[in-house]
C-alpha cells in the first residue's frame, strides 16, 4: 500500500512514461500509478486533430511523415491519472458504491457541475478525449480534419456505436447536443463554446462538418466534455424520466437526493467492458460519514472529500486518498463591480491585499496547496508565477486603498457564501476577522447551494460572493467564454469592459504560442487590476477509495472513466 501512496506522489511526466509502457487506460492529464491493460480496441485512422492549447496540427493514429506516431486506438490511448494499482488482469463484475455529498440532477449533465464527474462518463460518452498532453484522441469521432483556413472542421464518426435504446448513434445527435448546449433553459457553461460554431452540415450519418467565422482552436476543450445525449429522448432528462446515452452503463433507477443506480451496458462499444456489473451512486449530507464508510469497508469510493481527511489518509492500509492535481478549480471570492459601495476598483483591489492566502491554505487545507492570485493551474500556458505572485497580504496597503476611495471607518460589506462547502465560509471569517483590524465590516450571508447556483448564472450578488470556479484547465481563451465568474459577455462580476472582451477574442484565435504567451501575460495583468476575481488557492479536488478499487482514473475535470474501473474482491 505505500508503494501505492507513493505513485500518487508521481509527477505528470513519470506517470505518463509509465502509463505508456504500461498501455494504460484511457483518461486526461492528472497523475496517478499504472493502469490495467485494457481490451484492445480496433485501430483508430490517421487523424488529423488540434493542440488544443496552440492550434498547431498533430497527427495520431497512423503513421504521419511530418509528426510523431501516436497509438490513438479508442480505448488504449495511454492515461497519465491512475490512482489505483493494477493488481493483475481486470476481473468482471461486482457493484462499485460510490458517495458524494451533492444530489445529480440528470438535466444538469450538460451544465458539467462537478456532482456530476462520478457518473456522467459512465452514462455517456464524448466525440473526442484529451490524452496526457491535452491532444485530442478519438473516442465516438474517429478521425478528423481542417480545411485549408482551418474554419471548417469534419469529424469522421465511429460506426456501430448505438445508445442504450438501441438506436444507432450517428451525426444528427452530434447536431442536436451542440444546439441544445446553446439553448439558455439547459443553463450550460459550453454555451459559449457551441455559440462559435456558426453553421452545421450533415454529408452523411458518419460525418458533421462545423464552421467557424475565423480559426477555433479551442472548440477541442469542449468536444472532450460534451455528453451526448440521445435526441430522441432528451426531452426526457427532467424527473429521470429516460436517461439514455452511448456508454459503458445503463441508468436504471434514480431517486432524488439520495441514489442512482447503474447497470452494465453489455452492448457498449469497446470490446470487453466495463468490467463492473454496476455502479451504486449514495448521496449523503455527512462528508465526514461518507469517509468513515469507506475506511469499515461499507462503501469503496468517496468523492469531494474533506481536505483533512485527505491529508489524514494519504497513508492509509485500508483506504487511501488521491488529490487531484487537475487543476480544474479554484476558491475565489467574486465582486460585483456594479453593485453598490464596489464598484471603485480601489476597493475591490483594497479586498484582494486583505485576503490572507498563506493562512488560509495552511488552516483550512492542511497545505495540500500552495496561495495563488490567479486562477490558472501552473501547468497552464497562461500560469505567470511573477504575476500571480504579485499580490501579497498587505492590510495597510487594503486600509490606504479602502481610504484613497473614500471608504468611510466602520464601513459593513456583504459576502455571500456557498454553503455547499463550508471552506468557503470559512475564508470568509478569516477576511471578516483581519478587515475588523482595519476598521472594515464583513457580513457574512450563508447561501445555500441551489439558491447560489441561481445568482451566480443571473450574475445577482450584492457584492461579495465566495464560491470555487471551474474550467482553470481550459485553453485560457476557452475559460473565458465558458466559466460563470468570469466569461463574456455576461459574467457573474459584470466586469465587461470593451479592452476585457477585445483581448479575450485575441485569444481564441491566436496561433502564435509566442503571441499567445503576451496575450495571457496581458489578461493576467488586466484581471489583478480589474480586481472583480479574486483568486486564493487551487480548490484540493479528491477521493477517498478501498485499496481493492483497480483501474480508477481521472481526468482534467475529475471525470471518472468508470468503464475501466474494477474490483478486486
Amino acid at each position: 500500500m505505500m508503494e501505492a501512496a507513493r505513485q500518487l506522489r508521481m509527477t505528470r511526466r513519470t506517470i505518463l512514461k509509465s502509463s505508456i509502457a504500461a498501455t494504460a487506460a484511457i483518461a486526461l492529464a492528472a497523475c496517478g500509478g499504472a493502469a490495467p491493460t485494457p481490451t484492445p480496441a480496433p485501430a483508430a485512422k490517421a487523424t488529423t486533430g488540434t493542440n488544443a492549447g496552440t492550434g498547431a496540427s498533430t497527427t495520431t493514429g497512423a503513421a504521419s511523415s511530418t509528426s510523431p506516431t501516436v497509438a490513438a486506438a479508442a480505448g488504449s490511448a495511454t492515461s497519465p491519472t491512475t490512482a489505483a494499482a493494477a493488481g493483475g488482469a481486470p476481473k468482471k463484475g461486482g457493484t462499485l458504491k460510490i458517495s458524494q455529498p451533492i444530489p445529480i440532477t440528470p438535466f444538469e449533465f450538460q451544465q458539467l457541475g462537478p456532482h456530476t464527474a462520478t457518473t456522467i462518463l459512465g452514462v455517456f460518452d464524448t466525440l473526442i478525449r484529451f490524452d496526457a498532453k491535452q491532444q485530442p484522441q478519438p473516442w465516438l469521432a474517429e478521425s478528423w480534419s481542417y480545411n485549408a483556413d482551418k474554419t471548417e472542421l469534419t469529424f469522421k464518426l465511429r460506426q456501430g456505436v448505438v445508445y442504450h435504446t438501441g438506436r444507432a448513434f450517428t451525426s444528427d445527435d452530434v447536431k442536436f447536443n451542440l444546439t441544445r448546449v446553446q439553448d439558455p433553459k439547459v443553463a450550460s457553461q459550453l454555451a459559449g463554446q457551441a455559440k462559435t460554431i456558426t453553421d452545421m452540415t450533415l454529408p452523411d450519418k458518419q460525418t458533421i462538418v462545423l464552421k467557424f467565422a475565423q480559426p477555433n482552436p479551442a472548440i477541442f476543450d469542449a468536444l472532450n466534455i460534451l455528453a451526448i445525449l440521445d435526441s430522441e429522448t432528451a426531452a426526457n432528462l427532467e424527473g429521470a424520466k429516460q436517461v439514455i446515452g452511448t456508454g459503458p452503463f445503463v441508468w436504471k433507477d434514480y431517486v432524488p437526493g439520495s441514489k442512482v443506480t447503474l447497470i452494465r451496458n453489455d452492448k457498449y462499444w469497446q470490446s470487453g467492458k466495463p468490467y463492473l456489473d454496476g455502479i451504486e451512486l449514495q448521496i449523503t449530507d455527512d462528508k465526514q460519514s461518507m469517509v468513515t464508510a469507506v475506511e469499515s469497508g461499507q462503501r469503496d469510493l468517496a468523492w469531494q472529500v474533506l481536505p483533512q481527511d485527505l491529508n489524514r489518509l494519504k497513508s492509509n492500509a485500508q483506504a487511501m486518498s488521491v488529490v487531484s492535481d487537475a487543476g480544474a478549480q479554484f476558491y475565489y471570492i467574486g465582486v460585483n463591480t456594479q453593485g453598490d459601495g464596489v464598484t471603485d476598483k480601489r476597493v475591490r483591489q483594497a479586498f484582494d491585499f486583505a485576503i490572507d492566502r498563506k493562512r488560509i491554505t495552511d488552516t483550512l487545507i492542511f497545505g495540500l496547496v500552495q496561495p495563488d492570485t490567479i486562477a490558472w493551474p501552473h501547468s497552464s500556458p497562461a500560469y505567470n508565477a511573477t504575476i500571480s505572485n504579485s499580490v501579497t497580504f498587505d492590510l495597510d496597503k487594503a486600509k490606504s486603498l479602502f481610504q484613497a476611495a473614500g471608504v468611510a471607518p466602520n464601513t459593513t460589506f456583504m459576502i455571500e457564501a456557498n454553503a455547499q462547502d463550508p471552506i468557503n465560509g470559512k475564508i470568509a471569517q478569516i477576511v471578516q476577522s483581519d478587515l475588523t483590524k482595519i476598521n472594515i465590516k464583513l457580513d457574512i450571508q450563508s447561501v445555500e447551494n441551489s439558491v447560489f447556483q441561481s445568482k451566480l448564472q443571473q450574475a445577482g450578488f450584492k457584492q461579495l460572493f465566495a464560491n470555487t470556479e471551474g474550467f482553470s484547465n481550459f485553453n485560457p481563451g476557452a475559460w473565458f467564454i465558458t466559466a460563470y465568474p468570469v466569461r463574456i459577455p455576461d459574467n457573474a462580476s459584470k466586469f465587461t469592459p470593451p479592452e476585457y472582451s477585445d483581448l479575450i477574442k485575441k485569444m481564441q484565435v491566436e496561433p502564435d504560442p509566442t503571441k499567445l504567451k503576451a496575450l495571457y501575460d496581458q489578461m493576467d495583468t488586466m484581471l489583478l487590476d480589474g480586481a472583480f476575481n479574486l483568486c486564493i488557492c487551487q480548490a484540493p479536488q479528491g477521493w477517498v477509495l478501498q485499496k481493492s478499487v483497480k483501474g480508477f482514473t481521472y481526468d482534467t475535470f475529475n471525470f471518472i472513466q468508470l468503464g475501466d474501473v474494477w474490483l478486486d474482491k
